[in-house]
């Protein structure tokens, strides 16, 4: 059961600041090992899940390219740069970003790096309410951003329309993330070892 978070945007000069949180979960079956198991692994023996969108960069380190955005004609695809904490005691983990990029269009070359993001996903293992052993992905994210003086868009606007575009973005990521997370456990539960990417994951 997934829940969701309203935005809240506020405005100081020409500053912006967008606000979001989304929970999903996916219902796991064990096998030969538990999910708490699975949450208590290391982060260098983790899956990159989408081979084609995901980057290991060192044993804790991680390197995610999403799919594109379209914002106001201008498309934006972001580059997320993260570090898994993993406290094996608590059977989760956290996925910080640590640093973003866009590309995909010369606006997005031209803002990158112009803008601070704070996103934390913290993965745990748990029980739903029916007592259904089930991984849950809790995510948090705040974006500030510095609107050019130059922009042609009123500030409301450019508000309003960045928190639908992230809002429905993460309302898309999440659950999906969590669903190729459910298939990786599936198969580490059933003995798998091999820590392959998913065939044809993708969070886009």
């Amino acid at each position: 059961e997934d829940g969701k978070e309203p935005f809240v945007a506020r405005k100081s000069d020409n500053k912006i600041e967008w606000n979001a949180a989304v929970r999903s979960q996916a219902k796991v079956k064990e096998s030969k090992r538990t999910a708490e198991e699975y949450m208590a692994l290391p982060a260098s023996q983790y899956s990159v899940l989408s081979a084609d969108q995901i980057e290991r960069l060192s044993d804790s380190q991680f390197k995610a390219t999403l799919g594109k955005l379209n914002f106001f004609g201008n498309t934006f695809i972001p580059i997320l740069y993260v570090d898994v904490n993993v406290y094996p005691d608590e059977a989760r983990a956290e996925i910080v970003v640590n640093r973003a990029e866009t590309t995909g269009s010369e606006i997005a070359d031209k803002v990158s790096g112009t803008f601070d993001i704070k996103a934390n996903n913290c993965v745990s293992a748990g029980l739903d309410r029916k007592g259904r052993k089930v991984l849950i992905s809790d995510t948090s994210l705040a974006i500030h951003v510095k609107v050019p003086e130059e922009a042609k868009l009123p500030i409301r606007v450019i508000r309003s329309g960045g928190n639908f575009i992230i809002q429905q973005s993460l309302n898309l990521i999440v659950p999906t993330f969590i669903r190729i997370l459910a298939s990786d456990f599936k198969r580490w539960s059933a003995g798998d070892d091999t820590r392959d990417a998913i065939d044809g994951a993708s969070l886009s």
